[in-house]
């Protein structure tokens, strides 16, 4: 067995038995090349350098302006960019870890190698006369290794293409893994010098001059702490520092414990329930006035603003409305978005700013934007709504809330009280939070007192326009002008939701109760945020109850609301990821729905969502299957719970649809459903290139891009003829004969079944749209995409015989 004593032998065995200071890199390594947390927007962590070094790549002309200076004035500017690069970063962070780990197991413990039956020390043990010089040249070696590992996997990751079909150039892939070179070599240096301060005797350290990793790891302290203080530190680079002091006390202190190192273990488990259990460790923005018992605050209580009746604000619009066409009956507008984070966020504005486009007297679809009277939603997509709101309140529409929620996060992320960066960049609010949690909230978990701030509210933040009291729109609300919004988190002890609304809601809630039930029994599925809290008007704003309708703890805390028990609000989706059920119930409610089929001339609801309904499963891979066994149940929970929420949804809408078609005798409500079906994370960072591909979701397809070969979005022209629904399918037949094959071609991974899903999707969002349009100008149309109802003629049914009759026509379809 003299193959086990070699040296390489030895050193795979030495890695092997450390992994646990390993995996971290590993993580990294996959993150930047092979796709880790592609869904949830990591990888952009780590390298995406387009929006400084690529301004002409980006979505709009507004992203492509640097800020002046900034603090780095003395630098010069090819400099202060180089600075500014993820990509540089992390080439320099990977090989700065990596270096540290092989120093901490080769410097850290006893002789590990066994020869002739003595114990010596291994040729790579370092800060040993016998072995140091010839462990050097194999730290070396390690460091060389790295650099040219972590530049490989950033090509791999640079030749994927994009979300909107195109590629990077080969000179931008160059210019970036130059980049990634550079930082690697400065990572070299940075280990390099670390091992030459552990070699110093420094009398002055003693004791740390005693222990050669201490004396090493001095430089990497100085970096952690130098960017621990920064506020305009790079994500990836307080990633990197957290790593790297997860190495400091592993290496440093828990190994010099020995055998009592799982003691240690345990007392600081213990000290993280102590310093955790309190009641008061995080709050939420706007409810510090209110003790544990929210009805004792009788002074909050008589300050707050009335709750507003949901049919006395129709009847303020329909007014509005009718000013100029007295007797012309309007179309009533209602909009519920999908989940998603920033997906979902920019789908639905753009969606939106398609329909405020079109709203105009010669618009497609004439005053529609103002006849949009509620939205409701979960998580990312009523970041959109809540803008549509504030927005609407100012009677700004017209500037675009895509642009808005653009120019918002980026002047956030450049503002000396934000994130203070001389290179601020849109869309991006992942780097922020990121930030918090490594910089701050990851230590604060181990002190026992309660921090001025934490990623919740960094994320509140970064939407500007967002940040003003429900109070401010109270006004504007009630006169019909501003439209309403119901914000529903989920609460985590009890499975009911929260509802943040100016409306009062009590009515709207007892869908589902019998006429006896007691009026107490409406708070056991859902509880009113500002009638259990009154006066909570004046200090919630819409930014803090947006953030907790799109809580994921992981990302952003889930904090108790100041009341007892506690009640922990998180993302809406995990009850309704669709905003469905809120918008029903609201049509549901008896006086609401009387006082629409009589001042109205229809409904038109339209369901914004993110993610397809129908899009096809990938095939499972050989890691996947071999795990199968163990990840079947949460997957089955999760699939459950989508599918569950969409057949509800589907179920209550045919309901409320069946009541109104009956009630009026024609068609009078309709849904229309605007799908994203493109290869855009589900973070709180959209780059250029996918936002682009989410705005060409809404333009149809033109005969110039039916091709399958080469970026064919960039054969479309301004004006170019469209491509009929006929040549469409011509097209895809071509690669795809078989119905099946494009959903087979997706499990596959195939290019080209992607470019015929993304059309396929496009040609679908503009039927809608034509659809939306023949219905707004003609509501007393049939609507081909449903079937020819017989019975509208008959009386309308009571809500039982309504319920079977849906059920029926459900049976038929």
């Amino acid at each position: 067995m003299d193959f086990l004593q070699h040296p390489i032998a030895l050193e795979l065995r030495l890695l092997a038995v450390n992994w646990m200071y390993i995996l971290p890199q590993l993580i990294i390594l996959l993150s930047v090349g092979a796709k880790l947390g592609r869904g949830m927007g990591l990888p952009n962590l780590f390298r995406d350098d387009n929006q400084i070094y690529s301004p002409e790549a980006c979505w709009r002309n507004s992203d492509t302006d640097t800020a002046p200076g900034g603090i780095r004035q003395g630098i010069p500017f090819e400099l202060q960019k180089l600075t500014a690069s993820p990509a540089f970063w992390t080439g320099f962070g990977f090989v700065a870890v990596c270096g540290l780990s092989w120093i901490g197991i080769h410097s850290v413990g006893e002789a590990r190698c066994t020869v002739d039956g003595q114990l010596r020390h291994c040729p790579t043990e370092l800060f040993q006369e016998s072995t140091h010089g010839g462990a050097v040249m194999w730290l070396i070696g390690g460091l060389v290794v790295a650099g040219i590992t972590i530049a490989l996997f950033s090509w791999f990751a640079l030749r994927r293409r994009l979300a909107d079909f195109s590629r990077r150039s080969p000179k931008r892939q160059l210019q970036e893994l130059k980049r990634t070179g550079l930082g690697s070599a400065l990572g070299f240096a940075f280990v390099m010098i670390s091992v030459w301060f552990g070699t110093l005797d420094i009398p002055d350290l003693a004791p740390v001059s005693t222990d050669p990793f201490r004396q090493a790891a001095i430089p990497y302290a100085i970096f952690v702490f130098a960017e621990f203080m920064r506020k305009s530190a790079l994500p990836c680079v307080s990633i990197f520092s957290l790593v790297i002091l997860f190495e400091i006390l592993g290496f440093g202190i828990l190994s010099r414990f020995g055998e009592w190192a799982p003691f240690v273990v345990l007392a600081l488990v213990g000290w993280l329930v102590y310093a955790n259990s309190g009641d008061k460790k995080f709050s939420i923005p706007g409810f510090e006035h209110f003790a544990g018992n929210p009805q004792h605050t009788e002074k909050m209580a008589q300050s707050g603003t009335p709750l507003l009746e949901p049919l006395d604000c129709l009847k303020a619009w329909h007014a509005r409305a009718t000013q100029n066409t007295p007797g012309k009956k309007p179309v009533l507008a209602l909009l519920a978005t999908s989940g998603g984070a920033y997906r979902a966020s920019f789908w639905t504005s753009l969606v939106m700013d398609r329909l405020i486009e079109g709203s105009g007297l010669d618009g497609r679809w004439p005053g529609l934007a103002s006849n949009l009277r509620l939205i409701t939603g979960a998580s990312g997509g009523m970041v959109a709504g809540s803008y549509f709101v504030a927005m609407s309140a100012e009677e700004k529409l017209h500037e675009g809330i895509t642009d808005r929620i653009c120019r918002d996060t980026r002047e956030r992320m450049g503002d000396p009280d934000g994130g203070d960066r001389v290179f601020p960049i849109a869309r991006d609010s992942l780097s922020p939070v990121a930030h918090q949690l490594a910089r701050r909230d990851l230590l604060n978990i181990m002190l026992p007192i309660a921090p001025k701030t934490d990623r919740g509210r960094v994320l509140d933040q970064q939407w500007t326009t967002l940040c003003r009291p429900f109070r401010d729109i109270v006004a504007k609300e009630r006169e019909g002008i501003a439209t309403s919004i119901i914000l529903s988190p989920m609460l985590v002890e009890t499975g009911s939701v929260a509802l943040f609304s100016n409306l009062n809601l009590k009515d709207i809630r007892r869908r589902g109760l019998r006429p006896d039930a007691p009026a107490s029994d409406v708070n056991k599925t859902s509880v009113e945020i500002f009638d259990v809290f009154r006066g909570a008007h004046n200090g919630v704003t819409l930014a803090t109850a947006t953030r907790l309708n799109a809580t994921f703890p992981y990302i952003s805390p889930a904090i108790s609301l100041p009341i007892k028990p506690g009640r922990r609000p998180v993302d809406a989706g995990y009850y309704d990821n669709y905003g469905v059920d809120q918008l029903t119930s609201y049509l549901e409610e008896d006086s609401i729905a009387d006082w629409i089929t009589e001042n109205c001339a229809g409904v038109a609801v339209l369901q914004v969502r993110a993610f397809p309904a129908d899009s096809p499963t990938e095939l499972a891979s050989p890691l996947q299957k071999a795990f199968q066994f163990l990840t079947s149940p949460v997957e089955g929970l999760l699939n459950a719970r989508g599918s569950s929420q969409l057949y509800r949804n589907d179920h209550s809408l045919n309901l409320v649809r069946t009541r109104y078609n009956h009630k009026t005798g024609r068609e009078f409500l309709r849904s229309f459903t605007f799908e994203a079906n493109s290869d855009v994370a589900m973070s709180w960072y959209t780059r250029c290139d996918e936002i682009r591909a989410l705005d060409i979701l809404l333009n149809p397809p033109q005969k110039a891009e039916l091709t399958w070969d080469g970026d064919f979005l960039s054969r479309a022209e301004p004006g170019g003829a469209e491509a009929t629904d006929e040549e469409i399918k011509a097209w895809i037949r071509e690669r795809f004969p078989g119905e099946d094959d494009i959903s087979s071609g997706m499990q596959k991974g195939q290019p080209s079944a992607a470019k015929a899903q993304y059309q396929l999707s496009r040609q679908k969002v503009a039927r809608e749209f034509r659809a939306l349009e023949t219905f707004w100008h003609h509501p007393e149309k049939p609507d081909p995409r449903y079937p020819k109802e017989n019975k509208l003629s008959e009386p309308a049914p009571t809500a039982p015989d309504a319920t079977r009759e849906a059920e029926r026509e459900l049976e038929d379809s």
